[in-house]
């Protein structure tokens, strides 16, 4: 099914066909079928409807799903900031460039406005549209691998903001600060000016360096609640909508209290399902990508319950390539981008780029 969302180039939204159809279609039997539209869903690439025009449809939230799938991976291996500092730096400047020389007339045009639309809104409404600007860059560029890896590392961001540990004052003045500085970067690349925008670009880069050092998330600390529902009454878009969403980073935040214990048994599924209040199927639900992620499994016979496990970067490398594979990256794209990350110079022990090369690879 994968190969033949790739092959054809469905757009979103478009219906592959019945459950019934397609077991009938591929040889195999629908419990079969159904197994395999699970690990499809898992990986953002399809989605099951329901009802009388339900079938399974290309899904859109592919490239949301890979980002998530890989932030989580880098928040639970606990990265250098120094490391996240390089590669960010070196992923911003080749934004630039690539900027620079491919934006059309239109594209620059339509990036003004927005970057215009953005002055007249309130603080807490500006970090999303700003978000939404990012993306509209990183579009225009259209270079899908480094789509990827941006908002990754914009993700880890958001992320860290919401588990800060920084005084209420401080927390609403840095994203609003980085905000400003995103704006005045976009400006200058449109206006043609690569010094200043690599100027503000490094202002940028450190102030981020700077929010996630402040996260609890950073050097795995237990989580303040009460920072968290700040985060979330300023950034409700941030918040977990979906109830297995909210179980899931639950979960998470119950390891990253607990100091991340390998091999420690966090409960049975029904001790799980009590202590969150939700039944088998959404608790299923959120365990299924933290599974894929190789951070927990869930024992059988002696060994029942749902063990603390070490990160599976397998998991996150075909993720990711599978998402690519989608987005047709060519073989020149993936190069100019390995060029750039190999140039950066980690510092040991280096995490992310290494896992950016074997995407790439």
């Amino acid at each position: 099914m994968e190969d033949r969302v790739v092959a054809e180039g469905w757009p979103v939204g478009h219906r592959i066909g019945s459950e019934a159809g397609l077991a009938v279609d591929m040889g195999v039997c629908r419990h079969t079928l159904r197994e395999a539209v699970r690990i499809l869903e898992v990986s953002g690439l399809v989605e099951s409807r329901k009802g009388k025009n339900g079938g399974l449809f290309v899904a859109a939230d592919a490239c949301n799903f890979a980002c998530k799938t890989f932030s989580n991976y880098l928040e639970f291996v606990q990265v250098d900031v120094d490391e996240l500092s390089a590669i960010h730096r070196a992923l911003t400047h080749f934004v630039i460039d690539q900027a620079m020389a491919v934006l059309s007339q239109a594209q620059i045009v339509t990036l003004r406005r927005q970057i215009s639309d953005l002055s007249i809104l309130s603080a807490p409404e500006q970090i999303p549209a700003a978000e939404d600007l990012h993306h509209a860059l990183l579009d225009g560029v259209g270079n899908p691998a480094l789509t990827l890896f941006v908002r990754v590392l914009n993700r880890m961001m958001l992320d860290a903001s919401i588990f800060s540990t920084l005084s209420d004052e401080q927390w609403v003045e840095m994203p609003h600060r980085l905000v400003n500085l995103l704006v005045d970067k976009l400006t200058a690349i449109l206006d043609g000016d690569r010094d200043k925008a690599f100027a503000i670009s490094e202002a940028y880069v450190q102030g981020c360096a700077a929010l996630f050092e402040a996260s609890s998330l950073a050097d795995r600390q237990p989580l303040d609640e009460g920072a968290t529902q700040r985060a979330y009454d300023f950034l409700p878009r941030a918040k977990p909508l979906k109830k297995a969403e909210r179980v899931e980073q639950a979960i998470r935040d119950l390891i990253f209290a607990q100091g991340w214990p390998v091999g420690r048994n966090l409960g049975s599924e029904a001790e799980l399902g009590a202590r969150f209040g939700v039944g088998r199927s959404v608790l299923r639900e959120a365990l299924r990508s933290l599974e894929q992620l190789g951070v927990i499994e869930m024992g059988r016979g002696g060994r029942s319950g749902l063990r603390v496990i070490s990160p599976d970067p397998a998991a996150v490398i075909e993720t990711c390539r599978r998402h690519l594979r989608r987005e047709r990256l060519d073989a020149g794209q993936s190069l100019r981008l390995r060029a750039v990350i190999e140039a950066t110079g980690s510092p040991a022990p280096a995490r992310i780029g290494p896992l950016l090369l074997s995407i790439l690879a």
